[in-house]
């Protein structure tokens, strides 16, 4: 992936209710950790060490494609996709879900 938006719908899974201005980077576990007030904590307690897939959309260069022909065609072409987790490194989606450049 070499780009990605952010959108508001991903802004509330990212940081929800936190206290952004009292977080911390913990650099052992490569997060950010951030308070959330009291009284909030029972609006997102289901979501508590749960992983939430956010970055609607993205784009990048293909680096490895199926075997048929039409994914090898996709081979270092840049591609958008819809995914509903481009926030990665590298993105696995069928090349149905590829647009090309």
């Amino acid at each position: 992936m070499e780009a990605s938006p952010i959108n508001p719908s991903d802004m509330w899974p990212m940081f929800g209710p936190a206290s952004l201005d009292k977080a911390t980077f913990d650099t052992d576990k490569s997060a950010l950790v951030a308070p959330v007030h009291k009284p909030l904590l029972n609006r997102i307690k289901s979501r508590l060490d749960q992983t939430l897939p956010i970055g609607n959309e993205g784009a990048g260069t293909v680096v490895k494609a199926g075997d048929s022909p039409e994914a090898q065609a996709l081979m270092g072409k840049t591609v958008s996709i819809l995914t509903g987790a481009a926030y990665t490194e590298y993105a696995c989606v069928p090349m149905q879900a590829c647009l090309p450049h």
